[in-house]
């Protein structure tokens, strides 16, 4: 039995040229927190998703995973709540602007993710090199790791 979309007006199917086409499948969660938003965006009247009820990619903020989108880390759903593509948004019924405001709400979050990565990776280094001086300070020997801390610097 294929599997269809439950959203509104949607008319994607869970068949191999959908996935080839970079559509994704999601079953409904059954975490009661995330369920409740899923079923609050999907906005069906006498709505009761069974077990086999699934929503595809295209109704989250990314839509699609294309190849041209694989390297973006969130080209479909996101299981962090802070993230848009955490419930499915982009309906058929959503207008135009609420769609672009929502891409701008997923940019800005892949932007913040990357800046706390960096500075993540920037803490992990100081470390790094603050160990390193303390190491080459007590035995001269260690001179050349000053000069492959420099190279690390670089990347």
């Amino acid at each position: 039995m294929v599997r269809s979309c439950c959203a509104y007006n949607c008319t994607a199917r869970d068949v191999r040229e959908a996935r080839l086409a970079g559509i994704k499948f999601y079953r409904i969660p059954q975490n009661t927190l995330k369920r409740k938003l899923w079923l609050n965006a999907i906005n069906r009247k006498d709505f009761h998703p069974k077990d086999h009820s699934v929503i595809c990619s295209q109704q989250f903020v990314g839509g699609t995973c294309t190849a041209a989108l694989l390297p973006i880390r969130w080209c479909c759903k996101h299981d962090d709540p802070l993230s848009p593509a955490y419930a499915p948004s982009m309906f058929s019924f959503t207008t135009n602007a609420k769609k672009r405001a929502a891409v701008q709400r997923l940019k800005r979050y892949e932007a913040r993710k990357r800046r706390e990565e960096v500075k993540e990776n920037d803490t992990k280094l100081a470390k790094l090199e603050s160990t390193v001086a303390d190491v080459s300070d007590d035995d001269p020997s260690y001179t050349s790791n000053r000069s492959c801390m420099s190279v690390l610097r670089q990347k």
